[in-house]
């Protein structure tokens, strides 16, 4: 029983052929499970991939809200942390250029005319401090030090320069009814370069004899551009001055014009507040004298 039960067995193993297709894909199947378990070698993922990680992962979360409070957070610091950095820079360093631009900004969003001159003349003023500063610095180079002194000085004349421009598009386009104001102002501006020249001046007695000799040319143009603006206010007010039937009136603006023809250097900008009191007049009287003839 048991031989014949082989015998079949045996005669049904040489019966059955299995199909092709069946073979092959068999093979395949157990070739796949040999490469899944023979051991991996390492692969370097390098910047790419890394790179690749982090921005999916980032571009996940980039729009909750405390990520984007904390963006907007940071960038108003760090604009905050670079403006007050520049407000504080000299000449020489690297945000000194954005501090000019960032002034430049401010005058060119404004629009009337005074206020441009108010700024500028606060830019003149900037600039003078930077002079006394770079002045007493003594941990730099004599030629650095010459260096940013005439870059400061560059500024400065730059400044005033666009102060005369203003005063004189002022001079010519202001109505009759703005003269006291632009006497007021004008006033105001001559006392500030009368400041100025004097801050020059002593500030220059603070340098060496021979930092003095070379830069005593740049110098002299920097007080000279003050003195032209003094003059351009003390013209302001000369034109918006009564007409001469006024004695009062007569002898301030003669105190101004006298003002105005002065040829001293050093003190070039003896201001129109000086020159302009008649009589022990104030700069309020002076204003009050004008304002009667443009109503």
């Amino acid at each position: 029983m048991e031989n014949n039960v082989i015998n079949e067995i045996k005669n049904l193993k040489q019966q059955v052929v299995p199909r092709a297709e069946w073979v092959s894909s068999t093979r395949d199947f157990l070739l796949q499970q040999i490469a899944t378990d023979a051991a991996s070698e390492k692969v370097s993922v390098g910047m790419t991939g890394y790179w690749s990680i982090f921005n999916q992962t980032f571009r996940q979360r980039m729009f909750e809200p405390a990520l984007v409070m904390m963006l907007l957070l940071v960038s108003f610091v760090g604009s905050s942390l670079t403006i007050n950095a520049a407000f504080y820079s000299l000449p020489g360093d690297s945000l000194y250029k954005v501090k000019l631009a960032l002034e430049q900004t401010h005058v060119a969003l404004v629009t009337d005319e005074e206020k441009k001159v108010e700024l500028k003349m606060e830019f003149a003023q900037k600039r003078a401090v930077e002079f006394d500063k770079i002045v007493a610095q003594s941990d730099v180079s004599p030629e650095a030090k010459k260096k940013k002194i005439e870059e400061v000085v560059k500024e400065f004349k730059n400044n005033v320069a666009e102060v005369n421009t203003h005063l004189s598009k002022i001079n010519q386009e202001a109505p009759e009814a703005d003269r006291s104001l632009n006497v007021k102002m004008a006033l105001t501006i001559s006392e500030k370069t009368e400041e100025l020249a004097k801050n020059i001046d002593k500030t220059t007695s603070n340098l060496g004899e021979v930092d003095k000799k070379e830069l005593e040319g740049i110098l002299a143009e920097a007080v000279q551009s003050v003195q032209d603006v003094g003059l351009a206010a003390q013209q302001l007010i000369n034109d918006a001055q009564i007409p001469a039937g006024d004695q009062e009136t007569g002898e301030v603006q003669g105190a101004t014009n006298d003002a105005a023809e002065t040829p001293e250097t050093g003190d070039a900008n003896n201001t129109v507040q000086d020159e302009t009191k008649t009589d022990g007049a104030t700069v309020e009287e002076v204003v009050e004298q004008v304002e009667p003839a443009g109503n």
